[in-house]
């Protein structure tokens, strides 16, 4: 087991290292979100990292973005019609979030849309980039959001290869 917890942890570096090369080279960095690749690919991992639910990370996470520019939105509208920043995002997050998570752990649980962890995910990044005023990144931070889950992809499907050969190679063995 150890053996193989070490090949499939190479496997993982290896992919991490070249999905981030390939973004460099593909010249994404323009956009400073590179980081964001990172903060997808734990959340699937904690997930399971099951390859047939790729779509529900990737749909979710576009869900979250949504949601985070809803907040923001939300936010501003309050603070414009007069009420402070503080409590403007607090009532906008609470109203926000109190909806994300019903609508998607009760109605959505059980869609593509109901993976609560990249939802959340998805709106801090929509914060963090201000989506609302730099709507050009919005494009960005869901490729690159997807980006970091399809990295996932690739060392989950890795890391079942490597686990059989491993298998036949020990039964081989014995």
């Amino acid at each position: 087991m150890t053996k193989y917890l070490w090949t499939w942890s190479l496997w993982i570096g290896i992919v991490a290292g070249l999905f981030t090369l390939f973004y460099f080279l593909a010249g994404f960095t323009v956009y400073n979100v590179v980081w964001m690749i990172f903060v997808s690919l734990p959340i699937y991992f904690g997930g399971g990292a099951q390859v047939k639910e790729f779509p529900h990370y990737l749909f979710s996470a576009i869900s979250g973005v949504i949601w985070g520019m809803l907040m923001l939105w939300g936010a501003g509208l309050l603070i414009q019609y007069g009420m402070s920043a503080p409590w403007g995002f607090g009532i906008s997050v609470a109203t926000g979030t109190f909806l994300a998570l019903g609508i998607h752990m009760i109605l959505l649980g059980n869609t593509w849309f109901g993976k609560v962890p990249i939802i959340f995910a998805g709106a801090a990044m929509a914060f963090s980039q201000n989506l609302i005023v730099n709507q050009g990144q919005i494009i960005p931070v869901i490729g690159t959001l997807a980006w970091g889950i399809l990295a996932v992809v690739f060392c989950s499907h890795g890391g079942y290869i490597l686990r059989e050969m491993m298998v036949t190679e020990e039964s081989k063995n014995t």
